[in-house]
Order: C-alpha cells, then structure tokens, then sequence
C-alpha cells in the first residue's frame, strides 16, 4: 500500500505496438511504360517436310525441290534439275538432267517477329545425264557421278509461315563429258518452298 502524501514516480505508459507494412503497389495501366513487363518469346513453325521449285547456277536451269528437317539439325533434300547451255568454244547445245540427293546440318537460326533465318551446310552426290545435239551430228550421250557441297539459308516470313525463300552458294565438281562444256564449278541457286507440315 502506499500512504496518503508519499511521493508518487510517473509511469510511462507506453502505447500499443503498430506493425509497419508497406504500401501496397498502385495499380497500373497496361499503357503504362513504367509497368514491368515479362519478356515474350516467339516460337518458330513447324517445318518438317517441303515441296517447291528452284532455280539453279551456274548453268541457268529450273527444277523442283523437296527438303525435311528432323529435330535434332539434321535434314535431307531431293532436286531434280533441268538446264541447257551453248559454248563459245564448241558448236552445239548441250542440256543436263541432274539429280541431287544432299544432306544437310542446321546452324543457330534467328527468330524475331516478323522473320525466322535458319542457316544450314549441306553435301551430297551429283547424277547428271547430258546430251550434246548438233546439226550435223547424231545427239551424244554421257552420264557421270560427281559432289557437290553447298551452304545458304531459308528464310520464313510471319504474315507466310509455311512458305519459305532460300539461298545457296556452292561448288560442284562434275566430270568435263563434252570438251567446251562445263557444268561444274561455283554456283547459286534460289528456292521456294512451301511446308506440308
């Protein structure tokens, strides 16, 4: 107990604990540039297999092409060409039928989002048969075996993604069948395709 007169001590009366928490995010806009924004990825189509038409160098001729792709880079592609040339050198006309079965190996493509670049290399055999017709003479036949290597890309477009373009830039080594007439040597060739699935 404490007596009536006897000096008192104040008491500090502390106030009750508030818990800080931070203010919650102000909602924004979706056209607000501030907002964080996670980063949108675009995901390539689908090639697997495609058919079309190329055009091919150095002996200006046209054929058709078809080209597969597998999951892991790796692809085959079939070409069937037909060209015809005529020689400073030599009289005549000599036409080719080629038949072009490659490999080929898929390098990092670049996709953006309005185009899609896949670079490749690829190799293979070369089956041509020629005919030489002249005037005078009786049509001359040969047919030979040669290698071709070759390197270039195929580029897909957004607004078109089963069609593509490509380029190639090679070298193809042939055997000379008729003195005048060269079928080999470097090369380009342009393609379109368009991709079943």
């Amino acid at each position: 107990t404490i007596a009536h007169g006897s000096p008192t001590r104040d008491r500090a009366v502390a106030s009750p604990s508030r818990s800080t928490q931070p203010a919650a995010p102000r909602p924004t806009s979706l056209g607000d540039p501030s907002a964080p924004r996670s980063p949108v990825y675009i995901r390539p189509p689908t090639h697997a297999l495609g058919v079309g038409g190329v055009l091919v160098g150095p002996n200006t001729g046209f054929g058709a092409s078809a080209r597969a792709w597998r999951r892991d880079r790796f692809g085959i592609q079939v070409d069937v060409s037909h060209s015809a040339v005529t020689s400073a050198s030599a009289s005549g006309r000599m036409t080719s039928l080629r038949f072009e079965p490659s490999g080929l190996y898929s390098l990092p493509d670049r996709v953006t989002d309005y185009w899609w670049l896949r670079p490749y290399v690829g190799s293979g055999i070369s089956l041509q048969r020629q005919t030489l017709t002249n005037g005078t003479l009786e049509p001359a036949h040969d047919s030979s075996l040669g290698f071709h290597m070759f390197g270039g890309g195929e580029v897909t477009f957004a607004s078109i993604p089963r069609f593509t373009v490509g380029i190639d830039v090679g070298y193809r080594w042939v055997p000379t069948a008729f003195p005048g007439f060269d079928s080999g040597g470097l090369g380009m060739s342009v393609s379109g395709r368009w991709y079943l699935r």
